[in-house]
């Protein structure tokens, strides 16, 4: 007489389809796609304006082109993607982006006019109250050159320790 294997299907076949399901249900589970890295949770002007207000934030307000722009290429690569600038970003201030790739709204225009913004990238900071953040002496916060991650946390720096002694 031969030996039959214990797991023969038409002796078990209540356990083959338990261990198939067990593996079909892990699998799933591990091919499960990987969480989207962090990024900065970008806003309008209107919405940011409006949330900044309500959650009693600062807005930061990046006048942008986009890629193929050397300023916007190195935020793009180097600022924007560091994860303690987009913790800080998204936890303590208002981020809003302004497309110059395409025409201004009448509000972005207003903004864009009071900076004597000449179409150029540009990244400044509103108060809560929607009003430019400007230093003791008078200019405001704001930078249309190329900078770095220390450079870009020095200006989050300068501006939450302006809004502290307000």
């Amino acid at each position: 007489m031969s030996r039959m294997c214990c797991l023969d299907w038409r002796r078990f076949p209540l356990a083959f389809v338990v261990v198939f399901f067990f593996i079909a249900v892990t699998a799933c589970v591990l091919m499960k796609p990987a969480p989207a890295p962090p990024k900065i949770h970008w806003q309008t002007l209107v919405r940011g304006r409006t949330l900044a207000a309500e959650r009693h934030l600062p807005g930061l307000v990046d006048f942008f082109y986009g890629p193929g722009c050397q300023r916007c290429d190195r935020f793009i690569n180097e600022i924007y993607t560091d994860h303690a600038v987009i913790a800080r970003v998204n936890a303590r201030f208002i981020p809003v982006r302004i497309s110059l790739a395409a025409p201004l709204s009448p509000e972005e225009q207003m903004l864009a006019d009071e900076m004597a913004n000449m179409g150029e990238c540009m990244l400044m900071f509103l108060d809560p109250g929607g009003e430019v953040i400007r230093r003791r002496q008078g200019p405001s916060i704001c930078s249309t050159e190329p900078m770095g991650v220390a450079e870009f946390i020095a200006m989050l720096d300068d501006v939450e320790r302006i809004l502290t002694e307000r």
